[in-house]
């Protein structure tokens, strides 16, 4: 979308886009990242902006799925042509040079605006007629604006549909009182209302649910959201009395997939997938600042991924970089990382969902169908039994009977009468002596002479097994350099064959360490030529926003 200032692009895109389609706004950007006021922005905002809009631009380049909206004042021919021979359509504003003059007047645009409107009819862009957008496309029909979809479309992780109440149901027709249904169909979002589900909302939905409930059963279809909500949650859900089953309807992913993790069973929808991946955060100041939230966030990781490794076992080093790369994972994955107990059968029964449609595209895999190969516990899951916060209010579960058998069947093992009074210690006490009773004394270690060795041993000595273990050393560190070297060629052939951008060649080269078959499987399944490889275009002459580009970065060009 081209045009000079006044023009009304930004308007146009709105009126026009879809929810959920990307779209490229200097000015939006700009309040986002904290300007004073629509196009009232310090040379440090106009700055950021810049980086943001030029990585946001190559994003799109990068495989974005979908239509996107790419608003500029104006581009360089030889930018045109690059940009239309990659099959970019374009749009050019005019609504003529009076009109534009008026609206900065009447709107009260900053001291410059009118040069730059005159600047651009002195030299407007020419964009040919077969990179145009087509006469229908252009006319089409406004859409009717609302409130609640202004506010949806400023939230990256919208939805299209009103937001889903979260209703704590007692089921009529079971004849008690004693099961609630509850449901996250939305974000998480510590202001709640139109933006999402906060913690005090759902909070509130528990509050309401009579003390005859004694099992919650809550359905979850949301993209996550605020870490800090998602863990209050979490944590509302391990303090009530009542046992918790989650079912994952649809997404459980970023701070929804922990709020699963506080269930004492999760069972998965087939087809359903969970997401897991490491805490954002945004953040201005200098290099102390941007220290300080670089360690805040790696607290945040160390802490969402302990909650991970309690409930599914395994490593907190391994969900930690499975975090790292976004790990995506389908119902039979889930299942066998841990993360959920069970998929759910015909025979379960299952709660009418509501609609809702989550726009992916902010993840670095929009999906599990185009994630490589999730992180698998090399371990068994942990066992069924109380959730990670054994000390839940009231906590009354089943691993307390486990408990009381397991002590009753020692002490009828070791002969101690019913009505003997023992605590803890004693008890241990008279194991360890019973096994001391039991040992056999350990056999006298045999002379290390050649006698003695069994049959076919060879005796070497010292300096010759100390090379033999050097080169046993050197052999392994090559044959891992060879793996390396063989991952390294795959991402590199499937980068050449446009499959994905560069920017994600580690990402890669992390999924095939952690399982090349998958992931070897995942990369030949990706389509080529996604990526345009060759150079789009240059940002012809500078202007005075270019100057301030560069003195910024120090770059001496930027995309356009």
């Amino acid at each position: 979308m081209l045009g000079p200032p006044c023009s009304g692009k930004s308007t146009w895109v709105a009126d026009r886009a879809e929810l959920g389609e990307a779209r490229v706004d200097f000015t939006r950007l700009a309040g986002a990242l904290g300007a004073a006021g629509d196009h009232d922005n310090s040379d440090d905002i106009k700055a950021v902006t810049y980086a943001a809009q030029t990585a946001a631009i190559a994003r799109i380049f990068d495989g974005l799925d979908g239509p996107a909206y790419i608003i500029r004042r104006s581009l360089a021919a030889s930018s045109i042509a690059s940009y239309g021979e990659a099959g970019v359509k374009f749009v050019v504003l005019d609504p003529g040079i009076d009109e534009c003059l008026a609206r900065a007047e009447q709107i009260e645009r900053p001291e410059g605006t009118e040069a730059d409107i005159r600047a651009w009819y002195e030299s407007p862009p020419d964009v040919p007629p077969e990179y145009l957008l087509d006469a229908g496309a252009l006319n089409r029909p406004r859409k009717e604006a609302t409130m609640g979809r202004t506010l949806r479309d400023r939230f990256n992780l919208a939805t299209n549909k009103q937001k889903t109440p979260v209703r704590a149901e007692i089921p009529g027709a079971r004849g008690d009182e004693s099961k609630a249904v509850l449901r996250i169909y939305d974000p998480i979002d510590s202001w709640g209302d139109v933006w999402g589900l906060s913690a005090r909302e759902f909070g509130a939905a528990l509050d309401e649910l009579p003390d005859s409930v004694s099992e919650i059963e809550l359905h979850i279809n949301s993209p996550g959201g605020e870490v800090h909500e998602g863990l209050a949650i979490l944590n509302q859900l391990r303090q009530h009395q009542a046992s918790v089953t989650v079912v994952i309807d649809g997404l459980a992913a970023s701070a929804a997939s922990f709020i699963a993790m506080a269930a004492d069973r999760v069972l998965i929808a087939p087809n359903a997938e969970v997401m897991i991946h490491n805490a954002w955060g945004v953040a201005m100041g200098d290099s102390d600042d941007m220290r300080k939230v670089a360690d805040d966030l790696g607290r945040l990781n160390a802490n969402l991924a302990r909650i991970y490794q309690s409930k599914a076992g395994g490593d907190v080093a391994d969900w930690l970089e499975a975090m790292r790369i976004e790990s995506w994972y389908s119902d039979e994955e889930a299942v066998a990382a841990g993360l959920a107990d069970a998929i759910l059968s015909d025979e379960e029964p299952e709660e009418p969902t509501v609609e809702a449609r989550f726009n992916l595209r902010v993840f670095a895999h929009a999906g599990r169908a185009q994630a490589p190969s999730p992180y698998i516990p090399r371990a068994a899951p942990a066992a069924a039994g109380l959730r990670p916060a054994e000390q839940s209010v009231n906590a009354t579960h089943e691993g307390d009977d486990a408990m009381s058998n397991l002590t009753q069947g020692l002490r009828d093992r070791l002969g101690i009468a019913a009505d003997a009074e023992l605590d803890d210690d004693q008890l241990l006490a008279a194991v360890d002596e019973a096994l001391e009773e039991r040992a056999e004394p350990a056999p006298e270690p045999a002379a290390a002479t050649a006698r003695n060795l069994p049959e076919g041993t060879e005796v070497i000595d010292s300096e010759t097994l100390a090379q033999l273990r050097a080169q046993a050393e050197e052999g392994a560190a090559a044959r891992a350099e060879q793996d390396m070297q063989r991952r390294a060629e795959k991402v590199d052939a499937a980068i050449k064959a446009g499959k994905f951008g560069p920017a994600r060649r580690e990402s890669w080269l992390n999924a095939l360490e952690i399982d090349e078959d998958g992931a070897t499987a995942d990369l030949e399944r990706l389509t080529p030529g996604l990526i345009p490889m060759a150079q789009i275009g240059d940002a012809g002459q500078p202007d005075a926003d270019e100057d301030l580009y560069n003195r910024a970065f120090g770059a001496t060009t930027k995309e356009k």
